[in-house]
């Protein structure tokens, strides 16, 4: 299939390559992102964080309310996780908003008067106990590594309901309510449907169960198709607990950072990566895959992800396209 000059908004039965270097349209977005982000703009815009309640997310709510350029704004699913945000932040209560991202009533109220929106709402699976047991005897004691843990999804808690759903409800609430910037924090590993992780909480039988990399593909190719917003999709690796700001940061597309033997990312790293994104130019209208090389090699630390983009190859959503 032939690349077409202007890579934006085709339908979801033919995804386009994206393209951010041909397109006029896309020069255009790029300009006013710039002018938004000039230095010296004494304007706090409110950006809302929903999964602000996350282990990423309130990394990234805590970057905003330490950023002055910015007033932060968080959205929890429970009155337990917004005080537990509160509390940890030290942010005035009215800051964070509790709801559902699959109720567009609670989606409207967090969303007023907001200039930009991070998504990091994602289901989360449960632990089935009973596989536990074997897990421990057989895997870790008798070395049979085909045998593993098992997970669930809760009721009202699927990849389907959180990721895909939820995740369109987001988009289009922002759409409605005028925001200008979404930047949406995904997973690699969607160019392949045949990733473990989508096999995650999947009942034999049922086509549409777990799936969640495949789920989270379909919200963003909707997403990259809405013509009001710009957006940035950030796929980073696998998240861990260490310190930010100590590593090289790697960026590539279409899975290609999955050859690599250590493909991990800090969750603080992930957080600085989102909030630059919110404002570069250079992540206007792009989806990239994101993790970082180890301390020790001798790299530098990365201070800033816009040179990493502005070279960066456009990613393919025409690859792995969902059919559920």
């Amino acid at each position: 299939m032939a690349t077409p000059t202007l890579a934006r908004r085709a339908p979801l039965a033919q995804p386009p390559r994206r393209t951010h270097t041909s397109s006029a349209r896309c020069a255009a977005r790029r300009c006013a992102a710039a002018q938004q982000a000039a230095p010296g703009e004494a304007t706090s815009r409110t950006v809302l964080v929903t999964g602000a309640g996350g282990r990423t997310g309130s990394l990234v709510f805590e970057q905003l309310l330490a950023d002055g350029r910015y007033s932060a704004r968080g959205l929890v699913s429970s009155e337990a996780s917004k005080a537990k945000l509160v509390k940890r932040t030290a942010c005035e209560a009215s800051a964070v908003f509790v709801g559902d991202v699959t109720d567009p009533a609670a989606l409207e109220a967090a969303l007023e008067g907001v200039d930009a929106v991070v998504v990091l709402t994602s289901a989360v699976p449960s632990l089935k106990k009973r596989s536990l047991l074997p897990f421990l005897v057989r895997n870790k004691l008798m070395g049979d590594k085909s045998v593993r843990l098992g997970f669930r999804w809760k009721r009202g808690q699927t990849p389907e309901e959180v990721d895909y759903k939820g995740g369109v409800q987001q988009v289009d609430a922002a759409v409605r309510a005028g925001v200008r910037k979404l930047v949406w924090v995904g997973s690699m590993g969607g160019c392949d449907e045949s990733n473990f992780l989508n096999t995650i909480g999947a009942d034999e039988g049922d086509d549409k169960s777990g799936k969640i990399l495949v789920w989270k593909r379909k919200a963003e190719m909707h997403l990259a198709e809405q013509e009001a917003l710009d957006y940035t999709i950030v796929h980073p690796g696998g998240l861990t607990k260490d310190a930010g700001g100590e590593r090289e940061i790697v960026v590539g597309v279409d899975d290609s950072l999955l050859k690599r033997k250590y493909r991990a990312i800090p969750r603080a790293d992930v957080a600085t990566v989102v909030v630059q994104c919110i404002d570069a130019p250079e992540a206007s209208n792009m989806a990239f895959d994101v993790c970082t090389n180890k301390p020790e090699e001798g790299t530098t630390p990365t201070t800033g992800i816009a040179p990493l983009l502005a070279g960066l190859e456009a990613y393919d959503y025409s690859i792995a396209v969902p059919t559920i």
